[in-house]
């Protein structure tokens, strides 16, 4: 029975923070242990998660039993992937997706401070269709957040993850230019 003290909750992103391919543990990288080495961290971030598939974890048992201090929830970037039988969401429903994340981590986790990630900004450069996407869809949460939860944190890095060109910063994403290096 893990009792966390922060939990992180979203896609790959969140998933990889931990380290290349682990939750944490003995293979847990060097910047998530000083960062994170005196907590109980519970990481369920998942590769290709949307906002649905969050919310449909979480109303079928992930998270019941824990009651942490901080929930970090970082999503919404995946819903804006199209594929053959997806045609990938507006901003306007990323924003409605992840209010509807935090709703549902606030069930949860009454206690908790929750602290909300802007989505990330997809794509080398400022004009990539994520990143335009990503943009209204941060505008619509960072507004609407505070007014939905007052115990919440929106935190958006985008500006310091770009060159002043609005290009992603190569020094500090893969080259999917998606997932941080």
């Amino acid at each position: 029975d893990m009792n966390p003290d922060i939990v992180f909750v979203g896609d790959s992103i969140t998933h990889f923070w931990a380290g290349n391919e682990t939750i944490g543990g003995d293979d847990a990288s060097a910047k998530w242990k000083k960062a994170f080495g005196n907590f109980k961290t519970l990481n369920i971030g998942y590769g290709w998660d949307r906002t649905g598939n969050v919310l449909w974890r979480l109303k079928n048992g992930e998270m019941d039993g824990t009651d942490p201090k901080v929930v970090v929830i970082h999503i919404g970037g995946n819903n804006f992937s199209a594929t053959s039988k997806y045609i990938g969401d507006s901003g306007e429903d990323v924003a409605e997706g992840i209010k509807a994340v935090v709703k549902e981590v606030r069930a949860k986790a009454p206690k908790a401070h929750l602290i909300v990630m802007a989505v990330f900004p997809f794509g080398k450069y400022p004009n990539a269709p994520h990143r335009v996407k990503a943009n209204v869809t941060n505008a619509i949460i960072e507004k609407d957040l505070p007014l939905l939860d007052s115990n919440l944190t929106f935190i958006n890095l985008t500006p310091k993850q770009l060159l002043p060109n609005g290009e992603y910063n190569s020094k500090l994403v893969r080259r999917d230019f998606v997932h941080l290096s």
